[in-house]
């Protein structure tokens, strides 16, 4: 089986999925129970037998069902919570300690997306979608069941040509309604991808950053929009093929199997006194059908937040460090010789000191940066220039430099990394501020290796 399968099951199953699923089996058997009762309540009536028990048993059949079944419900709370949990693990796993994508802004964009937004939707969608197909499922065949034995035995064979009738359409349809729905799912993350931007582009009032987002997000809504309407139409589409099938056959049986035993009143009142519960067997079996209609799309759905949150190979982040363009200054005073690998770069990183990286825009600072905290990983700490990693120091209502005080004041006590790595801390601190954080990484450099990229 594919390592998405397995990803998906990792996902979906758990203690609480189980508990879910069994109670609507025990809720379905005691429903698929009411027809046993119903049909004998049915000779009571006819024969003048008495009433009371099978009353009794079939009134319970109908009210028992909403324990378990609310119960089954709780239970989703839970599942959809453990699921969600997994998901976010799974986030870890596969892009903890890749600093190489850090600054890679529509990787963090997709990922981001999916993990707020699209990952929670689709997990929770895709867990209600289950538990109603597998009570579906349930209901329908175990009430043909009972019915095809109590009642009239080719009600079952009408109703597995239905299934199969059905199952033919299902499958000849099945892959262009996942893909449809996989471009469904890549437009809206692509439309939420320029919605995490609206707060800059919309607040700040620069007109020309206004009018580029304004103009992106109508191409990417009207694309959503058009392909989500289509993927829409198209399941529906196949539902009412689907609705028909199913009714057909097993109407035919139950008009035949009238006419054919009209002078056995025994026979004609259990069928006419069950018939109700035929067409409500069908319209669960279409509800049904309709259900394994959407598989696909719950599935490409849930697949392409899996395969969202994977992290790509990177082979061509070594091209963008432009060696001849850096310059290497070792505890503010002394040029080092001209480096031009990681390899070389290592061997420096041995003795407590401060190293600076310079250089013009463009010219790999960052992403040299980001390698060296690769490389040495898991001993090194890195701090961008812009962040949102999370701190003890309360920042709240601080300036950009009060803030980075608090954190290095932090990393002085608190942070036990060999070397730290400091992109760019200087960029947008005044001349007071640099000075002050300066001589608090001279005194980190006492103890540890700190690489730093300067702005200035």
């Amino acid at each position: 089986m594919s390592k998405n399968f397995h990803r998906i099951v990792y996902l979906l199953i758990s203690k609480s999925a189980i508990i879910s699923l069994v109670l609507i089996l025990i809720q379905q058997i005691i429903v698929a129970s009411s027809s046993i009762w119903l049909k004998r309540l049915s000779e009571d009536l006819y024969s003048g037998g008495f009433l009371g028990i099978d009353i009794g048993l079939y009134m319970a059949s109908l009210t028992i069902p909403y324990i378990p079944g609310g119960l089954s419900l709780i239970a989703i709370s839970f599942w959809e919570q453990d699921s969600l949990k997994k998901f976010v693990n799974s986030f870890i796993k596969n892009n903890n300690t890749q600093p190489i994508l850090w600054n890679d802004k529509n990787e963090r964009d997709v990922k981001i997306s999916i993990l707020s937004n699209e990952g929670q939707q689709t997990i929770s969608s895709f867990i209600q979608y289950s538990h109603g197909l597998f009570s579906r499922l349930l209901n329908a065949f175990l009430n043909i069941i009972v019915l095809s034995y109590i009642v009239e035995p080719n009600f079952i064979y009408g109703y597995f040509i239905s299934i199969l009738l059905t199952a033919i359409i299902m499958k000849s349809f099945s892959n262009k309604q996942g893909k449809i729905a996989l471009q469904a799912q890549n437009a809206r993350v692509n439309l939420g991808k320029i919605l995490l931007s609206a707060w800059d582009n919309v607040l700040l009032g620069n007109q020309y950053n206004f009018q580029s987002w304004l103009s992106r997000f109508h191409v990417e809504f009207s694309e959503s929009k058009q392909l989500n309407i289509r993927s829409t139409i198209y399941q529906i589409s196949i539902s009412i093929g689907i609705a028909l099938l199913t009714m057909l056959p097993c109407m035919v049986i139950a008009v035949h199997s009238l006419l054919v035993h009209a002078t056995d009143k025994a026979y004609a009142a259990t069928v006419i006194v069950t018939l109700p519960r035929l067409f409500m067997i069908l319209n669960f079996t279409y509800d049904l059908l309709d259900s394994l209609t959407e598989f696909p799309v719950q599935k490409s759905k849930i697949s392409g937040i899996i395969r969202g949150i994977q992290s790509p190979l990177k082979n061509d982040i070594l091209s963008r460090v432009n060696w001849s363009k850096l310059k290497f200054i070792l505890n503010n005073e002394k040029n080092l010789n001209h480096l031009d690998s990681i390899d070389e770069i290592v061997p420096l990183l041995k003795e407590p000191g401060r190293i600076t990286i310079r250089g013009e825009n463009g010219a790999g600072k960052s992403t040299l940066l980001l390698l060296i905290h690769q490389k040495l990983l898991p001993r090194s700490f890195y701090l961008p220039a812009q962040h949102h990693l999370c701190f003890n120091s309360m920042t709240i209502g601080r300036s950009t430099g009060e803030t980075l005080k608090a954190q290095m004041q932090e990393i002085l006590a608190q942070v036990e990394a060999q070397w730290i790595l400091l992109d760019e801390w200087d960029a947008n601190l005044d001349t007071l501020n640099q000075s002050e954080i300066s001589q608090m990484i001279n005194v980190l450099a006492q103890t540890k290796i700190v690489v730093e990229v300067r702005h200035r």
